[in-house]
């Protein structure tokens, strides 16, 4: 968890919750933790459509040089 919070730390993201020397309210807890679901969220679908892309390709790939072949 702490690699996480200082990688969304550099990049400018979840500061109040990176940042261990002032302490949180409830509600602003509560948004850090949102924005950081979120944003685990939306990278988790982008590295799923691009391995469905990537396996796409290989398939398209294959089946192009199976063609030639024949």
């Amino acid at each position: 968890m702490g690699l996480i919070l200082h990688t969304f730390r550099s990049l400018g993201v979840g500061s109040a919750l990176a940042d261990h020397q002032r302490p949180l309210s409830g509600s602003a807890f509560q948004v850090e933790v949102k924005v950081l679901r979120l944003l685990w969220l939306r990278t988790a679908s982008i590295s799923w459509t691009m391995g469905a892309a990537v396996q796409r390709r290989q398939m398209d790939d294959s089946l192009f040089h199976n063609v030639r072949q024949a």
